[in-house]
C-alpha cells in the first residue's frame, strides 16, 4: 500500500510539473531571475536564433554579396556605328572638327566604365553594394559601383568639357548624345537570385541543440540572451506538439 501511494504521488508530481496541454506555461524576461523550479529538458530540441540575430547575420552575409550584370557589347558598337553613319550631319553642328573626336573619347570612357539604368543604380545604392559582377560569356569581372555611370551622369560627363577643352560648352551641348547613350550593363536577375539562394542555403536558423536531460536554467538564475533563446526555442518545440 505504501509503495502504491509513493507511486501515485510520484506520477502526480511529474504530471503537475509538466506543461499542460502541450503549452509552455512559463513567463520570463531577459535580465530577470528565473522564478520556477530548475528546468530540465525532457527531449532534444534545436535552439533557434532570434529574429534580430537572423537579420543581423543575414545582413552581414549580404553585405559582401555582389549582384550580377550582363555586359552587352553591342550597345557600344551600335552607338559608334550610328555616329559614323551620321558623321556629316553631326559635324555640321560645330564650328570646328575637333568637337566630335573629343566626344568620341569621352563616350568611349563611359562605356568602358559601364552604364546602368537609373533604377539599377538606385537599387545598388540602397543595398550598399560596393561592387557588381559583370559577365560576358564565360568571362567574369568586377566593377566598383561608384565608377559606374547612369545615362544622366554619362550625358553630363561627355558634354561637360574639362579644363583643357578650349571650346564652348554651349556649342558642345548641341550634340544629340541621347541617341548614342544606353545602358550596356544589364541586371541579371535570375543569376543574382540563384546566387543569393545558394549563399543563404548554407545559413542555419538554429544555433546548436539542447539534449534531453540537460539543465536549461535553475531557480534564481538570471535569464541572459543565450538562455532566452533556449527558452523561446523550447516554447516553439511545445507549440509544434
Amino acid at each position: 500500500m505504501y509503495k502504491l501511494l509513493i507511486f501515485i504521488v510520484t506520477v502526480f508530481l511529474i504530471v503537475y510539473f509538466l506543461p499542460r496541454d502541450n503549452e509552455f506555461n512559463y513567463r520570463f524576461d531577459i535580465s530577470k531571475p528565473w522564478r520556477y523550479e530548475p528546468l530540465i529538458a525532457t527531449f532534444d530540441f534545436p535552439v533557434y536564433k532570434s529574429e534580430a540575430t537572423v537579420k543581423r547575420e543575414q545582413d552581414s552575409i549580404m553585405a559582401s554579396f555582389f549582384p550580377y550584370y550582363r555586359y552587352n557589347r553591342n550597345v557600344e558598337k551600335e552607338a559608334f556605328d550610328g555616329m559614323e553613319a551620321n558623321y556629316d550631319l553631326l559635324k555640321s553642328l560645330f564650328p570646328s572638327s575637333e568637337y566630335i573626336p573629343y566626344i568620341k573619347i569621352r563616350l568611349k570612357e563611359v562605356y568602358e566604365a559601364g552604364v546602368v539604368s537609373t533604377d539599377d543604380m538606385e537599387n545598388l545604392q540602397k543595398d550598399n553594394a560596393a561592387s557588381i559582377r559583370v559577365t560576358e560569356g564565360k568571362r567574369l569581372t568586377h566593377k566598383a559601383t561608384d565608377r559606374l555611370f547612369t545615362v544622366k551622369k554619362a550625358y553630363e560627363y561627355v558634354l561637360f568639357p574639362d579644363s583643357t577643352f578650349r571650346y564652348s560648352e554651349h556649342i558642345l551641348r548641341k550634340y544629340p548624345l541621347g541617341e548614342y547613350l544606353s545602358p550596356n550593363l544589364i541586371f541579371d536577375e535570375p543569376h543574382t537570385t540563384a546566387a543569393k539562394n545558394e549563399l543563404m542555403k548554407n545559413y542555419s536558423l538554429t544555433n546548436g541543440t539542447v539534449q534531453s536531460g540537460q539543465k536549461i536554467i535553475d531557480r534564481g538564475e538570471i535569464v541572459d540572451g543565450q538562455t532566452y533563446e533556449v527558452l523561446e526555442s523550447l516554447r516553439t518545440a511545445f507549440e509544434k506538439f
